[in-house]
Parts: C-alpha cells; sequence; structure tokens
C-alpha cells in the first residue's frame, strides 16, 4: 500500500517564519551597549566644539559690508510734432531685454579697471596684499538686492566686500560703488 502526500503550499498572504525580521535581537545589542554608545556620542560632540573653537581663535574674523546701486532706466521719449509721439513705454520693453541689461550692468561690477580705480583712490588704505586687482577682487561680490524678501528680479545691485576689518570693507565698498557708478554712467 503506497501512500501518497500532498504537500500543502501556504495561502500567498500568510507569513513564513523566515520572512520574518526579529527586531528583539538589535534592541538588546543597543540595550547593552548604551554606555559605549552614549561615550562616543559625546566624545564626537566635544572633538568638534574643539576643532571650531580652535579655528576661531586661529583665522582672522572676517567682516562684510555692502553698498546698494540702483539702476535707472533709460526712457527714449522722441517728440516732432504734438501729434505724433513716441516713447519707450508704450512699445512695449519687453522683460527679456531688462534682464539682459541687468545681467550685464551686474557682470561689470566686478572687473580690472574698477579695481585698479579702487586701489588708486584709497591707496594707503589697502594693504600691499590689496593692492593688487586680482586680491581685490576676489572680496568683492554682486548680486542683484531683493526686494522685500522676494526673488523677482529687481533694479538694485548690491556690492558686497568681504575684508578682515570692518571700517575696511566699507571704505572700499562705497568707494567701488561710487567708481562702479561713474564708469557706467560714462
Amino acid at each position: 500500500m503506497t501512500v501518497q502526500t500532498q504537500e500543502r503550499m501556504p495561502a500567498p498572504d500568510a507569513w513564513a517564519t523566515e520572512d520574518e525580521i526579529d527586531l528583539r535581537q538589535y534592541l538588546d545589542i543597543l540595550i547593552r551597549w548604551w554606555r559605549e554608545i552614549m561615550l562616543i556620542t559625546v566624545v564626537i560632540v566635544a572633538l568638534t566644539a574643539v576643532a571650531i573653537i580652535t579655528l576661531r581663535s586661529v583665522l582672522p574674523p572676517q567682516y562684510e559690508a555692502s553698498a546698494d546701486v540702483a539702476i535707472v532706466r533709460t526712457v527714449s521719449d522722441v517728440n516732432f510734432d504734438e501729434r505724433f509721439r513716441t516713447n519707450a513705454e508704450e512699445l512695449g520693453v519687453d522683460n527679456a531685454s531688462l534682464n539682459a541689461r541687468r545681467s550685464a550692468l551686474l557682470g561689470l561690477v566686478a572687473t580690472g579697471a574698477i579695481a585698479q580705480e579702487v586701489i588708486a583712490e584709497l591707496g594707503d588704505t589697502l594693504s600691499e596684499e590689496e593692492q593688487n586687482p586680482a586680491n581685490l577682487l576676489g572680496m568683492v561680490e554682486a548680486e542683484l538686492a531683493s526686494v522685500n524678501g522676494t526673488s523677482s528680479a529687481s533694479d538694485l545691485i548690491r556690492i558686497k566686500i568681504t575684508a578682515d576689518d570692518s571700517e575696511k570693507a566699507a571704505t572700499i565698498a562705497n568707494a567701488w560703488a561710487r567708481i562702479y557708478v561713474r564708469t557706467v554712467n560714462t
């Protein structure tokens, strides 16, 4: 007599015991090693704090000053006769040309010619290293200033100077803005 046995297939929704993950073994390890985990965490935080304090004491502080320059829109108004009048606003100036103009004016901020004029104007107030136009250009950053915290394009250029002295940063920023305006207007 032969007996046939059929193996029953588990239902597809049923969980097999080997498919389960037992988290107790991981929790047991965390509980057994909690002191070492806390000690390592405290040591890492302490070393990070010491490194930050050391870097701040070794590196000189950096100060930032800024000067804002307004972009004035030019309007051409041609008037041959009272009956015939043209105006740039009536012709419709597109945003692409305004954005291109803003980008061009923004790009003109950090140029070697302006750096040389700033060096000539400020002279001995700059250190020997800062009297190199390339080094002075490294201190300059320009951006379109946001209006009331919005990211829309504005007609205000912010010239930022980073230096190791707050008064020097302000002096350079003001001179840079003054010379920039004079250069753009000519």
